[in-house]
């Protein structure tokens, strides 16, 4: 089964309305709490619930859902298709006599499927178009070896397949970097990290929630050498056997649970004189502990469990096959199951049906490897194209946070360079794709110096300056550029490094989406910047956010001293102003069902996500990203508004981790 904890999408086609006649379980983010199969009228989605199921009247194979569960990519003998759950649209984005293995990247924007006529892996844009692809990645394979089943790492950096040797039978494990993809050639480097010398590498690879670690069936080279479950990393060092078994059993379909800590996998006696099934009372669905290996046997039944998969809120969806039926075919019940064995349920699939794919949850995950490339992946999973950027130094926080409102009147994604003197490469191919023309630069030249601005006038980019000598000056700067007649006071500055970010992190997307400006205050103190900026402007009222501990009393008064109304939205906490501020957000017109969820603890991943949420219309989020649900204020609030249409974390699951994850799931998954 495909993996199943997408990275993320664009964020367009994640809120783009649905059509009035949409079946029901299909939300504006798409499908969710349902399963796909393949049946003889055509490709057929049904709800995990029992609801009605839908066929979307085309004949395909080997589907694969899209990160926003809004479509399906599957192939037939013409080549790889593309069907809008919702409207039963199709496209053809790739015309090829046999296809297998289609694959979506994290971000909805690719394809990867397996040439079976060269056993090359292609990849293609998933709408047909794009200037860079049809593309073949990774080395051609030799004669007579097949790249099969390509496996899409979470933070979409890595493509993983296994090699059929069609002389030997036997599978090698290999990789290919997509960091720099689509990048300007075709070819993209792929590495063999297990061979069928180590361990005979099966199709059926699951990656790690992180991206760290592979997990895969295989066996040793000798005779009567069980069939047992390795873990590896995307480098090919630390090859583990975490599950050994006996002659004659196979442990099969090990899948990576949405925590990351454990795996399940099916084991099934098989005969060793007869290429035959016989039942045990061992055989069944088993789990494992990634870090003890200590495993234990969840559930049983009448006929041979295969193909298991968790859905995103930790339940397992598994196959029991049988060819015991008298007709010589395969028949198969499919079943439901909580992590802890509990409420066993058959779905109600046809028992011809080989396969199910499952639904994508309820989140999607935009990560990074650094604040810079976060900041690049919000941007695609925001715009298609933009004429305009904004740019501000990945060093601190203020400017970025300052020029959000600025990035949301512009239309314009905010995009982070790491160093004063050149533009990041990852950062120079977001340029070329978004076709921007013109850049806005937040800072002085001791942030963003010459060497850069002749970079991007060389990239073909005019650009312009906002600066001042200070933080403050640079707000009071942008500020001058909206047309608003409230702005937001916020602690801007703190020596200490937990504070004078949070409640600006808070209201950048509500300051987005209204085009007011964010201006920077010290706790027991009104910058002369500041002040000046809301004397000159057209000013007549402002909100501060953060409580008293954030922005004084006497600050407060010193505003009001300036013939302004004030009012406060703070809270005890900056998960409490965070809420407060999403509640008022959604009050002037802000989805709470399209949240932007970013961590509360640290800003670097923060940046980017102000301008994003404007644009899409979600409200913004701080969360506790290292645990689960806890009795912080952000989770009441995504309770309160659960079922998500979407929820889109920003940064990667070192950033927000999979127990957070985990909790927004299974919020949104009790309404279902």
């Amino acid at each position: 089964m495909r993996a199943l904890l997408a990275l993320c999408t664009v964020v367009a086609l994640l809120l783009g309305a649905l059509p009035a006649s949409a079946e029901p379980g299909t939300a504006p983010g798409g499908v969710r709490d349902a399963v796909s199969y393949p049946d003889s009228d055509g490709l057929t989605v049904a709800p995990l619930d029992g609801g009605e199921q839908r066929n979307l009247g085309v004949v395909g194979t080997d589907e694969d859902w899209s990160p926003d569960g809004r479509r399906l990519a599957y192939v037939t003998e013409e080549g790889v298709f593309v069907v809008d759950v919702a409207s039963a649209q199709v496209r053809q984005i790739a015309e090829t006599d046999e296809a297998s293995g289609p694959e979506w990247s994290p971000d909805g924007r690719w394809v990867v499927f397996t040439e079976e006529d060269s056993g090359q892996l292609t990849v293609v844009h998933a709408d047909g178009a794009g200037d860079y692809c049809p593309c073949e990645v990774g080395r051609r394979p030799p004669a007579g070896a097949w790249d099969l089943e390509p496996a899409w790492s979470p933070d979409g950096t890595t493509i993983a397949f296994t090699r059929l040797d069609g002389r030997t039978g036997a599978h090698d494990l290999g990789v290919i970097d997509m960091t720099d993809f689509p990048g300007t050639g075709n070819h993209f480097t792929s590495t063999m990290i297990v061979t069928q010398t180590v361990v005979d590498a099966f199709p059926g690879l699951s990656w790690s929630p992180d991206s760290a670690k592979l997990a895969f069936s295989g066996m040793t080279r000798t005779g009567g050498s069980p069939i047992d479950i390795y873990v590896v990393d995307r480098a090919g060092a630390a090859l583990r056997l975490l599950v050994r078994d006996d002659p004659g059993w196979a442990a099969f379909d090990p899948v990576f649970s949405p925590l990351g800590d454990e795996i399940a996998y099916t084991r099934n006696f098989v005969h060793s004189t007869q290429n035959e099934q016989e039942r045990l009372p061992q055989d069944g669905l088993y789990v494992v502990s990634v870090q003890s290996a200590e495993r234990y046997h969840l559930v049983s039944t009448a006929y041979q469990e295969v193909n298991p998969a968790w859905t995103a809120d930790d339940r397992l969806i598994f196959q029991s096959r049988t060819n015991d039926s008298g007709d010589h075919r395969d028949h198969s019940e499919f079943w439901v199951v909580r992590s802890d064995g509990v409420d066993l349920r058959q779905l109600d699939i046809p028992s011809l049906t080989q396969r199910l794919e499952v639904a994508p949850g309820y989140t999607v995950q935009i990560p990074g490897t650094s604040r810079v490339e976060t900041a690049v992946n919000v941007s695609k999973a925001s715009y298609d194209t933009a004429e305009q950027v904004v740019i501000a130094t990945a060093g601190n926080y203020p400017d970025a946070l300052a020029g959000a409102p600025l990035a949301a009147m512009l239309d314009a994604p905010l995009l982070l360079v790491p160093n004063p003197d050149f533009v990041h490469a990852a950062v120079i191919r977001e340029l070329r794709r978004l076709r921007a023309t013109h850049a806005v630069l937040l800072g002085d030249e001791t942030l963003l110096n010459d060497g850069l601005v002749e970079e991007l006038h060389n990239l073909g980019l005019s650009t312009e300056r906002i600066a001042g000598p200070t933080r403050f000056d640079t707000a009071a700067g942008i500020s001058e550029r909206l047309e608003a007649r409230q702005a937001f006071v916020v602690e801007g500055a703190h020596a200490d490094p937990r504070r004078g970010w949070p409640d600006a992190v808070a209201v950048a997307g509500l300051a987005g989406h209204l085009e007011q400006p964010i201006l920077l205050v010290e706790r027991d103190r009104l910058p002369d910047a500041t002040r000046a900026a809301l004397v000159d402007g057209d000013f007549d009222s402002v909100r501060i956010i953060g409580d008293e501990a954030s922005v004084s009393s006497g600050v407060a008064a010193e505003l009001a001293g300036l013939g302004l109304a004030v009012m406060r939205t703070g809270g005890e906490t900056r998960y409490d102003t965070s809420r407060l501020v999403a509640e008022l957000s959604v009050a002037e017109g802000m989805s709470p069902k399209t949240p932007w969820l970013t961590i509360g603890s640290n800003w670097p991943d923060s940046l980017a996500a102000g301008p994003a949420a404007a644009a899409s219309g979600g409200v913004l989020l701080l969360v506790d990203g290292q645990s689960g649900c806890g009795a912080y204020a952000s989770f009441p609030f995504l309770d309160e508004h659960s079922p998500l249409d979407v929820g889109l974390l920003v940064g990667g699951a070192d950033v927000i981790t999979p127990a957070a994850r985990m909790c927004i799931e299974q919020l949104s998954a009790r309404f279902s």
